[in-house]
């Protein structure tokens, strides 16, 4: 199974682990504190690998999460090395940080209050380009992911709703 054996191949690399027991195509990976989940996300991606974030929610916490249904068994070792280089880039760059300013902002306002205007303002220091009604989103999206994952639980719907919105 690729789960299993790319989760064994993973136990060796420094600052990254697996959540639960690999079962089927999908793997999630934790990171100890040396790096964040945003920016090993980014590393895998430049590296043309797929990996989705999900950010913490009640107590659990921020994970990548890899579906290897469409990695064939050949791939895993390469996908692993990918993985082992992305931690140790993401440790040398230090965690995504998220503008305090710009997250208490947000949090102050409150959903109810984060209309279009607003949020382009305070969205474009996190990357976002705006290009009349769409918002054009970063390469990387580390920063902005931080500055969602910073804010209450409302406020970040708010904002994945606003982001599907205009991208």
């Amino acid at each position: 199974d690729r789960a299993v054996r790319l989760a064994a191949a993973l136990d060796k690399t420094l600052g990254l682990r697996v959540l639960g027991a690999p079962s089927g195509s999908v793997l999630a990976l934790a990171v100890d504190g040396s790096c964040d989940v945003f920016t090993v996300a980014d590393e895998v991606r430049d590296l043309g690998w797929l990996a989705q974030v999900q950010p913490s929610w009640e107590g659990i916490e921020p994970s990548v999460r890899l579906d290897l249904a469409d990695v064939g068994a050949e791939r895993v070792d390469a996908l692993g090395q990918a993985l082992a280089h992305s931690v140790a880039a993401a440790t040398a760059a230090g965690p995504a940080r998220a503008d305090p300013l710009v997250a208490g902002m947000l949090a102050a306002l409150g959903p109810g209050s984060l209309d279009m205007d607003t949020l382009e303002t305070l969205l474009t220091p996190a990357g976002i380009d705006l290009d009349g009604d769409r918002w054009i989103l970063p390469g990387r999206l580390a920063a902005l992911r931080a500055l969602v994952a910073a804010c209450p639980p409302d406020v970040r719907q708010a904002l994945a709703l606003a982001l599907a919105r205009r991208t």
